[in-house]
């Protein structure tokens, strides 16, 4: 399938904003049915046992394989070394990386696919003997897309200090309950640890959106616990939990070492940078994960710890055309007219930068402007008959 979009990037290059290319097409647009890479071959028994055969399921039939053509921004043919810098780029190296579908939004790109893959072909679009385009094709080990790099910071704090007798917290306001004379937190829970040292019982929440359209199957999350003085941790996703019913979606972890840095990996591997770092029983090798929809995650620990979760989630993306529509001979894309991808759309007055406020600002030379009009006003004297004034008066309004 072909990508429409006005760049991509691909081994943390842009296309145009790195190698100074457009998106282009050689080739009769793309009409009729266009394969989704979507489709499923149904696992059953070979023959019927009894009244039907046995179903075990399905597959997807194939990957998903995108042909993007550039040209130069300059409109020049390629060089040698341009097509050299050009395969050097795309195919000098074997790894998958993921090759990300740009769009541009008020002048800033976002992505709207990723595929997870490498470029297995790359082509010369010739003119005679120049080079003037070339084309790649990307080939993804899913027939899924996934979205962009999500991300999402939870950050557990509780230290108390003391500054000229008043007790302070550097993330929750104190407040002193004058009927029970009972100091409390605005957010969280106080306690006296067995050691005499008052704690917060702190609890963080932050909702994250999995806006997956694979609905059979989790989301996991890249989780980094960077610990200053937590000995222990939760991880609750409540909703899974409530779904559950209460025997997943908790994450717990026991035996954090003073500033230590924990990553739980989507693949599901638990690492330290700890040298020797065996977790055995302090870790319940519960990984983090959503479910489709909104996920609710609350963190809790004993001490002071950053948690940061990174994940994305896959989509289904048919022939990666454009939400384009013709207005007027102009282009509008996803709705946003004027866009880089659509300078023919028509732009409101509000939405242009940085307008000028003297008519030097809009280079007209030809007019007079305030100074000047100014200095001709203060320039024009006027001597005035009274008695020849008083008469044109009484003539006018007989």
């Amino acid at each position: 399938m072909s990508s429409y979009y006005p760049s991509f990037s691909y081994r943390s290059q842009n296309s145009f904003s790195d190698k100074g290319l457009i998106v282009t097409h050689f080739q009769s647009g793309d009409d009729g049915e266009v394969d989704t890479f979507l489709g499923m071959d149904p696992i059953y028994t070979t023959n019927a046992f009894g009244t039907m055969r046995h179903d075990y399921g399905a597959k997807y039939n194939n990957v998903a394989t995108i042909k993007i053509s550039v040209i130069k921004a300059d409109g020049t043919a390629f060089s040698v070394a341009d097509v050299r810098n050009f395969l050097k780029w795309t195919t000098g190296s074997k790894n998958i990386s993921y090759l990300d579908l740009v769009d541009y939004i008020d002048g800033q790109m976002y992505v709207v696919a990723s595929f997870l893959g490498r470029i297995t072909s790359v082509y010369q679009q010739k003119l005679d003997a120049r080079t003037i385009g070339m084309v790649i094709e990307h080939t993804s080990v899913s027939p899924w897309a996934y979205s962009s790099i999500q991300n999402a910071r939870i950050a557990i704090t509780q230290d108390l200090t003391a500054n000229d007798g008043i007790i302070t917290s550097n993330a929750n306001s104190l407040v002193l309950n004058e009927s029970n004379n009972t100091l409390y937190s605005n957010t969280n829970e106080l306690s006296m640890s067995s050691d005499g040292i008052l704690r917060i019982d702190t609890t963080s929440l932050s909702p994250m959106d999995n806006q997956s359209d694979d609905l059979d199957s989790y989301v996991f999350m890249d989780t980094t616990i960077t610990n200053s003085t937590c000995e222990s941790i939760s991880i609750v996703n409540q909703t899974l939990f409530a779904e559950s019913n209460g025997i997943d979606g908790v994450t717990t972890l026991d035996g954090l070492s003073a500033n230590e840095v924990v990553t739980l990996s989507a693949s599901q591997f638990i690492t330290s940078d700890k040298p020797g770092k065996v977790f055995g029983n302090n870790f319940n090798f519960v990984w983090p994960k959503l479910i489709p929809g909104q996920n609710d995650l609350t963190v809790s620990g004993s001490g002071d710890c950053v948690v940061d979760f990174v994940y994305r989630y896959p989509i289904k993306i048919g022939d990666c055309a454009m939400d384009v529509d013709v207005n007027g001979g102009g282009c509008i894309c996803d709705g946003y007219p004027g866009s880089p991808s659509s300078p023919n759309g028509p732009v409101t007055w509000a939405d242009i930068l940085d307008k000028p406020t003297t008519i030097q600002g809009y280079n007209i030379t030809d007019a007079y402007t305030t100074t000047e009009i100014d200095k001709k006003i203060d320039s024009i004297s006027v001597n005035v008959d009274e008695a020849e004034l008083n008469t044109m008066l009484q003539e006018t309004l007989k």
